[in-house]
């Protein structure tokens, strides 16, 4: 599939009149982004505590980067908050990625406060 700089990318899932779920893949001119967010249902998620690696906005998360077998490298932050389990991944594997990670992050968590 082609994709545009700036163009949308997603995928919506609905469960029983709830909403549940979201992915959303963005071509962006500073490098790709694919967000997730699924709301848990009945269900709780236990974390293994020593795998968290970073703290946003009082809450702990889990940062790695990766690099597939084409030679693309990028990063992945995950957390969960409010009930919602987040992973957002950008290209790239550099301090200002995960700086933009961070950031994101702190932004979802603030509106989720709202």
């Amino acid at each position: 599939m082609s994709r545009k700089p700036g163009a949308i990318h997603g995928v919506f899932s609905q469960r029983r009149k709830e909403y549940s779920g979201f992915s959303r893949y963005l071509t962006c001119p500073d490098g790709d982004v694919y967000l997730r967010d699924m709301t848990f249902f009945g269900m709780r998620k236990v974390v293994i505590k020593e795998q968290n690696n970073v703290v946003v906005a009082g809450v702990s998360g889990q940062m790695a980067g990766y690099r597939d077998k084409a030679g693309n490298s990028y990063t992945t932050l995950k957390w969960v908050s409010n009930d919602v389990d987040h992973a957002v991944q950008k290209t790239g594997v550099d301090e200002s990625t995960r700086n933009w990670l961070v950031q994101y992050a702190a932004e979802v968590i603030a509106k989720e406060a709202k």
